[in-house]
């Protein structure tokens, strides 16, 4: 781990301080479930399209030029290996959320070298069948306070959305 002392406990403060002054409410809510779903509402109105119409022909123009698509072809020179991948795993900041696989930057810097082998040819097999697993398309939502101050209210629209996604998606993103 590459955190100094004060980070460490700035980071630990923020998470467990239980005299933060922060109310545990959002919008009156007072249970977990009507809270999340009024988070997963909000967020849900915040990544809607706004116009239908216009959606559909752009989805409909979108469609008719990826069916004559073929890309580029996969040459050798574009092929991933080991050595590029463990340099990019190297690159990713550390101390950051685990996705839903529950893998962290630490847990791959701290694995065997034969997993960047391993991960290079997943990622050119990935390239050649033009097909991304499923699980790499899988992140989950955490809402942060804009503003943290004891006098802003708690309600769910003085909060972002982050997504938490998978490190290997993260890692096969930035080596493309």
């Amino acid at each position: 781990m590459n955190k100094s002392g004060a980070s460490f406990w700035k980071c630990w403060k923020s998470k467990f301080n239980k005299g933060c002054g922060i109310s545990k409410f959002i919008d009156g809510l007072t249970d977990e479930e009507s809270t999340a779903e009024a988070f997963a509402e909000h967020f849900r109105k915040t990544c809607t399209n706004f116009n239908d119409d216009q959606n559909t022909r752009l989805q409909s123009i979108y469609q008719n030029r990826r069916q004559h698509y073929v890309g580029d072809p996969f040459l050798d020179k574009h092929k991933f290996d080991a050595e590029g991948i463990e340099v990019a795993t190297a690159e990713m900041k550390r101390g950051k959320a685990a996705g839903l696989d529950e893998l962290t930057t630490e847990h791959l810097v701290q694995s065997h070298p034969v997993l960047f082998a391993i991960l290079a040819k997943l990622f050119n097999i990935i390239m050649l069948a033009g097909y991304v697993p499923y699980g790499f398309r899988l992140s989950y939502t955490v809402p942060l306070p804009k503003v943290v101050t004891v006098s802003s209210t708690n309600a769910v629209d003085n909060y972002r959305a982050i997504s938490i996604s998978p490190i290997l998606s993260k890692i096969f993103e930035r080596c493309i």
